[in-house]
């Protein structure tokens, strides 16, 4: 009993610890105009609009493409080309993205294809293959392109929103 309040007590103790540093930091900021100032330009090189949907994306140059895309999306990629698979939501999120590029639906589908046909390296239990899911994958893919279910036309977060919501564009990596 004794362990479980004292860890209890530590872990509001490191998050006490957490919000005053984030706010001293936040404070540190804004009163060093030199800081200020960058603070400003970094926001707004990150949070500028990135998607251009006149971009031709496909499944065999996207690699290329991707040196373009926002710093999240391109981690994304990165992590997808590593270890073959995605958390859902950053599957959600980068299939969107992929979409509002200009990456048609046979591309999509032929590229999820080819990277979840490979063998995965991923920590975070997903073993799903494309093999044993087809029909789903291909009616999920086709649902956000809004061809099924509900019929949607589904749009991708900007990055200020997944940053805002996750507190970190890279958390949905895991």
């Amino acid at each position: 009993m004794w362990k479980i309040i004292l860890e209890s007590l530590f872990h509001r103790l490191i998050q006490l610890e957490y919000n005053i540093y984030k706010t001293d930091m936040q404070n540190t900021v804004q009163m060093d105009p030199r800081l200020e100032l960058m603070s400003q330009r970094v926001i707004k090189s990150i949070l500028r609009p990135t998607i251009q949907s006149n971009a031709d994306v496909t499944a065999l140059n996207i690699d290329n493409e991707a040196r373009k895309f926002p710093p999240c999306m391109r981690h994304l990629h990165l992590v997808l080309r590593k270890k073959h698979r995605l958390s859902h939501y950053a599957r959600f999120y980068y299939s969107l993205f992929l979409k509002d590029c200009g990456m048609n639906l046979d591309n999509a589908i032929a590229y999820w294809r080819d990277e979840y046909s490979k063998p995965h390296i991923c920590e975070s239990g997903c073993t799903h293959k494309w093999q044993n899911n087809e029909k789903k994958f291909i009616y999920s893919i086709r649902h956000l392109y809004g061809l099924e279910g509900a019929r949607v036309k589904y749009g991708s977060p900007n990055c200020q929103t997944i940053f805002v919501r996750y507190n970190s564009p890279f958390v949905l990596s895991n």
